[in-house]
């Protein structure tokens, strides 16, 4: 748990030998479009 009680949800997608990226998103319609997510 976080230092305020929230449970962190990371992810990590490696697409090809030089794209990855890194964040929370959840690969569905809601993670992608409706939620506050963050990736860089």
């Amino acid at each position: 748990m976080g230092p305020s009680n929230e449970i962190w949800h990371e992810k990590i997608v490696f697409v090809d030998e030089m794209k990855v990226f890194a964040g929370s998103h959840n690969l569905t319609r809601g993670g992608l479009t409706y939620n506050n997510e963050l990736s860089v």
